[in-house]
Parts: structure tokens; sequence; C-alpha cells
């Protein structure tokens, strides 16, 4: 875990658009969350109002649910720098601990079993404020990562950092062979 949080140290000391693009990004998506209700607004809300704002909710938690559609795309951003930040963390901490720790599968074990079993109150309150988005960025930050070594060695893996717009999108780690195919270098003639 150690490994994990001194990664993100050096990410944030190494890479210069990180910080300002993750904190400009975060205070227009709190700049969102500024609610004002109408209590009687509220009489007239119907069923497929109740319906839509659950599936809202169930999709992105109740920040998602609450932020409109024109912040969607800089969340999709945010969620995508995220997830290279914490899969980057999980990969860097898997290739170094095995070169200092005896039993690094064991602790990744330890650690995988400690982010799933969380009791299902504080699951079901997580999926409500889309918390469960964090464990959904380690696992698919991480594939991503795997899959970018395997095409292209660890200075491809670098290049996702060379700049903001080389950044994976939250679909690009779901889908690595995306970023891969927009990012590829061009072909000599």
């Amino acid at each position: 875990m150690t490994l994990h949080e001194v990664t993100h140290a050096v990410q944030f000391g190494a890479v210069p658009w990180l910080r300002p693009r993750l904190g400009g990004a975060l205070q227009e998506l709190m700049s969102a969350m500024d609610v004002k209700v109408d209590p009687r607004a509220l009489l007239r809300v119907g069923l497929d109002d109740l319906k839509a704002l659950a599936e809202s909710v169930r999709e992105g938690g109740l920040v998602g649910a609450v932020m409109g559609t024109e912040r969607k795309a800089l969340l999709d951003r945010v969620q995508g720098t995220m997830g290279l930040v914490e899969g980057h963390a999980e990969w860097a901490m898997d290739r170094a601990g095995g070169e200092v720790l005896q039993d690094v599968d064991a602790l990744r074990d330890a650690m995988d079993r400690r982010r799933e079993d969380r009791a299902p109150l504080l699951r079901i309150l997580d999926r409500l404020l889309g918390f469960d988005l964090k464990l959904k960025q380690y696992q698919q930050g991480r594939v991503f990562c795997d899959a970018v070594v395997v095409a292209r060695g660890e200075e491809g893996l670098r290049d996702a950092w060379a700049s903001p717009d080389l950044a994976p999108s939250s679909a690009e780690l779901a889908a690595p062979a995306t970023w891969l195919a927009r990012t590829a270098p061009p072909r000599a003639a």
C-alpha cells in the first residue's frame, strides 16, 4: 500500500499537467453541486421523473444525477485521468513490489479482498454516492496499463502521461485498444 501512495506522490510531482487538470475539473464539478430544490416542484414529480432519477443515480451516483449533461464530459475526463492515476499506481506497486517484497502476490490478494469485502450497507452507500467508481478505476486502470505495456512496453505507458491530450478517456480505459489506436505512432512510408 505504501508503494501505491508513493507512486501517487511521484505522479503528481513529475507530471506538470496532472494537478491543474484534476484541480480545475474538481472545482467545476463541485460548483455543479449547488442544488436548489423548489418544494412546490417536488409535488409535481411523476413516476417517470422518479424512474429517470433512479436510473441517473444508478449510473453515476448522486453526483452524476445532479450535475447535468453539460458536466458529464468533464466527469468522463476526470474518471479517465483518475483511472490512469490509480491503475498506474497499482501497476507500479506490483512491479516494484515484486523486486523488494518476498510475497507481493499475497499482499495483492489481501488488498483486493479488503477493497471488495465491504459491509452490504457500505456498498449500497458507495453505490449511491458513486464511490464504487473508485474500485472500477483501480481495476480498469490496471488492465489498461497492462494492455499498453504488452502492446508498446513501458515506454508506451509513459506516453499516456506525456500530455493531457494523450491521457485516456474512461471509454479508452475500458477498451485499451481504442487508446492504442488513437495514439499509434505514424507509420513510416
